[in-house]
């Protein structure tokens, strides 16, 4: 099998301070997989390196491979053709992608237009298509709506659909689509999310602090600790056999539980030398040591 992505010794700091640290992976065509970790592990710096999307001042050193082309070492003109139609992006809070001082329709035109290099007037049966597939209700009142006007549900679903637009979309970035969303919201665009990287034969790259949602999506499971990548492996071996101990922590931890969540917290990392030793448990799945 192909790989979409590779990331090989990915490091990245803000300044003189270490965000990500020798970070390997990589992730095969039609897969998905999931990060997993506490805040402040890495996982959306992870994401948005992969999307060339890092703050200014960032140092970023090693490679990251899309369809076998060092994303970095393409033009930031190339880069920029290829997010948002071969690589989709759905960010945490739509509301704040989606742009408050205009329709949803004039935004979803203008995004169309833009990824299919086509005119306004051709954009219509398109969206109209697309949303009706997503089940939108009333979609002629959804498009004359400004964000502001809509849920939170409804807003990320938005977001979906402009990743669904693209039929060229190769890979999927998703940073904690499901974060903002009450339970039973969180089921539907969990499974929209899977249904669309299905639908468009597409991977998926998926930030997570929802380990049920994880292990209902993911092929493979990497835990992030302090900017690490402590353990990597099919979801079956990570949730039925972790071998770290905090990964270990990590499944356990429950907000209802004080002494797991104790536990998680007070967990001591491994060394945060510059040289790490993987042990390979079974065929690829892998921890630090």
């Amino acid at each position: 099998m192909n790989n979409i992505l590779n990331v090989k010794n990915l490091n990245v700091c803000y300044g003189e301070t270490a965000a990500l640290k020798g970070i390997d992976f990589s992730l095969p065509q039609g897969q998905a997989v999931s990060f997993i970790g506490e805040s402040g592990s890495g996982k959306t710096t992870l994401l948005s390196a992969i999307a060339g999307l890092l703050p200014k001042g960032s140092q970023i050193s090693g490679d990251i491979e899309f369809i076998g082309q060092n994303f970095y070492a393409l033009s930031e003109k190339k880069r920029r053709q290829i997010l948002g139609n071969q690589i989709g992006i759905i960010f945490q809070n739509p509301e704040l992608f989606l742009d408050p001082t205009e329709k949803i329709g004039k935004q979803m035109e203008d995004y169309i237009m833009l990824q299919h290099h086509i005119k306004r007037k051709d954009t219509h049966n398109k969206i109209y298509d697309i949303l009706n597939q997503l089940s939108f209700p009333d979609v002629k009142s959804v498009l004359s709506a400004y964000p502001f006007e809509l849920s939170g549900g409804m807003c990320q679903r938005i977001s979906i659909a402009m990743v669904l637009s693209c039929e060229n979309t190769k890979l999927i970035l998703a940073d904690e689509p499901t974060s903002a969303l009450d339970q039973i919201i969180r089921s539907q665009t969990a499974k929209l999310l899977v249904d669309t990287q299905k639908k468009l034969q597409a991977s998926l790259l998926l930030v997570t602090h929802d380990i049920k949602l994880a292990q209902d999506v993911s092929d493979y499971i990497g835990v992030m600790y302090k900017g690490k990548l402590i353990e990597w492996g099919t979801a079956e071996e990570i949730f039925i056999s972790p071998y770290h101990d905090y990964t270990k922590a990590l499944i356990a931890a429950s907000p209802k539980k004080d002494t797991d969540f104790l536990h998680f917290r007070m967990y001591d990392a491994t060394t945060d030398s510059k040289e790490f030793l993987r042990k390979e448990i079974s065929p690829g799945h892998w921890v630090l040591i």
